[in-house]
């Protein structure tokens, strides 16, 4: 479906939202269509999955695993 290269950088706007969830904490989780490959903007990890996440409104992807960490240690008031 996409590629992860760095010439080619994913948005939102590219992958098929089934849901989006409300925001919460400035964060916003989307479950998608099919399972997507996508570069992570806070690891650079590529990663595949149905669930994505952004950061208040933007387009940069998150993977579910930085946004729990993210959501973690905003919620204790360390900064990520």
């Amino acid at each position: 479906m996409s590629t992860t290269d760095d010439q080619t950088a994913i948005a939102l706007a590219d992958l098929s939202v089934l849901v989006t969830y409300p925001s919460w904490r400035g964060f916003a989780l989307h479950s998608l269509v099919i399972v997507a490959m996508y570069r992570c903007t806070v690891c650079g990890r590529t990663c595949d999955s149905a669930r994505v996440a952004t950061h208040e409104g933007g387009e940069e992807l998150i993977c579910p695993k930085c946004f729990v960490h993210l959501i973690r240690t905003e919620r204790r008031g360390i900064p990520a």
